[in-house]
């Protein structure tokens, strides 16, 4: 009875050390930066390309790549039509909320990088996994906040392997019991039990 408790101790504490660890790692991975890559805070730093007949018409400057985002004095990019389609390229997702999100992108004719909130998700092809895993359902409030895109997407344990490890090792810990069970069982059998 005492090695079955033993075992199961054992395995308990090992399941909640490797999710601590994981924890520790995704938190505290880059200790001395005053900065963090931008999918700390919303989740996500995704790719994703315009589905055809689909637009951007509007943006504010983001910042550089290499520097904390700046939200100081914003201004529109300067159109002179009345609906404006702006050439665009290289466009990423940085905040997902329901049906909605904040995407960055290059517009071309400065080459500068520029942000569009309120986005249409439904505009947008893009890794749905990493939408779904991101979409709270909140706007996240970035002003004020130090956070840059250089770094992003960050190398963070990604989230579904809090959820991976401990039911990975739930099942070995099950298996390996149920084999020590049959080997029990077959010992008993051969001895005439």
């Amino acid at each position: 009875m005492k090695k079955k408790t033993i075992n199961v101790i054992l395995v308990v504490i090992s399941i909640v050390a490797l999710i601590t660890i994981g924890c520790i790692i995704n938190v505290f991975g880059q200790p001395g930066r005053h900065v963090v890559p931008i999918d700390k805070i919303t989740g996500i730093y995704s790719s994703a390309t315009l589905k055809p007949g689909c637009t951007i018409t509007h943006g504010k400057p983001f910042g550089s790549y290499d520097s904390v985002v700046s939200h100081s004095q914003p201004k529109e990019i300067p159109t002179e039509d009345e609906d404006p389609v702006l050439s665009v390229s290289d466009i990423r997702i940085i905040d997902v909320y329901g049906l909605k999100c904040s995407i960055i992108f290059i517009y071309n004719e400065d080459q500068k990088l520029y942000v569009a909130e309120d986005y249409p998700l439904s505009n947008l092809d893009y890794n749905v996994l990493e939408v779904l895993g991101a979409n709270d359902g909140i706007k996240t409030n970035l002003k004020g906040r130090g956070y840059t895109i250089h770094g992003a997407p960050s190398q963070h344990m990604p989230r579904i392997l809090v959820i991976i490890i401990p039911v990975i090792l739930i099942v070995a810990a099950v298996l390996l019991r149920i084999r020590l069970a049959k080997k029990k069982y077959k010992k008993v059998k051969d001895q005439g039990w």
